[in-house]
């Protein structure tokens, strides 16, 4: 009898393309992470809440900008006014400054973080159309991500930045560019700029790239409208403190965040590592990670870096991922200059990074063995993300009055 050809050797066990179930189903768990985030982490643990809320409070009870210096104002008063406004409406919605408005305004950060994780989706399906399993991927990794639930349930105003700022660049990147795009991602990307400063590297790349494509029109668009919604508020900046950012007004107040005036490669890279999955530094450090924690944080971290190279050989020089890079570059080298010479500032400076960054690791599953690295990486964010669960939830709130009045 003739011998049976051995049976074909199956590499990927992954569907075609996820289901709608399995997507609905990352929602779901990454919606009730970030529930448990809300009402679990002690009020006012997140490293600037505090000060967050006083200018929600602020906004919400004077109607008004505030002005660095001025009584019953924070040294945050130095940041657009966007997410304040949205977050002091809400606050109104409720009567006022109370616990309830508070945590109606965390609820909206963890909204905020599910649009941003759609649209990090959006960002790996435009960079890898034909694999869908790793835009879902991606997309679980923010859900699941313990530093970004922990600072998406907090009063705080870079998650709405960064969903701004990625809205233009999944606009921007599209097969065609028109000037009606053109307007509509300088819209988001000013509107970005005034809610917070650091996603200036999506604005900058965006236009930069309309120019070497030679669309002169669309860039005159996307610039003149970038500027007519942000502008006014540097011009305000420089009128009020003689400085475009406001940051001279904040010293001037007597608020001092010295640089650290020399270069730490380890103490570098472990701020890195930490604000890309660990909210130890973003909690003030009251809770110190065990081993095993760090030794799954410098896995993830060297996993993701390993990520984010293959892809970038792979996809070079696609559009996409040309532009990704150079927002990372920018961001990363931005982070690096300030914190060494200017300012002590945590690598959430250079979180215009982080499409690139989710890039790279939605494109782990596209590896030999991708399913059982994409378990590993999820099931290790879920562990951090108890541990620190574990760890801060039975702290004592630093914020526990609720009105205008109230100081941390």
């Amino acid at each position: 009898m003739p011998e049976r050809s051995p049976a074909p050797v199956v590499v990927h066990a992954w569907p075609a393309r996820p289901t709608a179930r399995v997507r609905l189903a990352v929602f779901a768990v990454g919606a009730t992470l970030a529930i448990v985030f809300v009402f679990l982490v002690p009020a006012g643990l997140p490293y600037d809440e505090p000060s967050h809320w006083q200018n929600v409070t602020f906004y919400a009870s004077h109607h008004t900008m505030p002005v660095i210096g001025d009584r019953g104002v924070s040294y945050e008063a130095q940041m657009g006014p966007v997410a304040y406004v949205v977050d002091a409406v809400l606050t109104l919605g409720f009567g006022g400054a109370s616990r309830a408005a508070f945590y109606g305004v965390r609820l909206l950060g963890a909204i905020e973080l599910l649009v941003f994780a759609g649209l990090i989706g959006a960002v790996v399906r435009r960079s890898l159309p034909a694999e869908e399993n790793a835009a879902v991927f991606a997309t679980a990794c923010v859900l699941f991500n313990p530093m970004l639930l922990t600072m998406a349930a907090s009063v705080q105003n870079d998650i709405l930045a960064l969903c701004l700022a990625t809205g233009a660049l999944l606009a921007m990147t599209g097969a065609s560019v028109g000037r009606a795009t053109s307007a509509l991602s300088g819209c988001l990307v000013g509107l970005a700029l005034i809610t917070k400063l650091i996603v200036w590297p999506i604005g900058l790349v965006l236009g930069v790239s309309l120019v070497l494509r030679r669309k002169w029109l669309e860039a005159f668009i996307f610039v003149s409208t970038a500027t007519l919604v942000s502008g006014w508020w540097f011009v305000r900046n420089e009128y009020l403190y003689g400085d475009l950012t406001g940051r001279r007004g904040v010293i001037d107040a007597g608020y001092h965040f010295p640089p650290l005036g020399h270069i730490d490669p380890i103490g570098l890279v472990r701020s890195v590592m930490t604000y890309l999955w660990l909210p130890t530094e973003y909690v003030r450090n009251v809770v110190d990670a065990p081993g095993w924690v760090d030794l799954l944080v410098v896995a993830l971290s060297l996993a993701g870096a390993f990520g984010v190279v293959r892809v970038v050989v792979r996809l070079w020089p696609g559009r996409s991922v040309v532009a990704l890079v150079a927002i990372a570059v920018l961001a990363v080298a931005t982070w690096l200059v300030t914190a060494i010479a200017t300012q002590a500032v945590a690598f959430r400076f250079a979180y215009a990074a982080l499409p690139l960054w989710f890039l790279g690791l939605g494109g782990l599953v596209l590896l030999r063995g991708g399913r059982a690295i994409a378990v590993l990486v999820l099931v290790a964010e879920l562990c951090v993300s108890g541990w620190f669960l574990l760890s801060v939830s039975d702290l004592s709130p630093l914020l526990t009055r609720f009105t205008p009045e109230g100081r941390p």
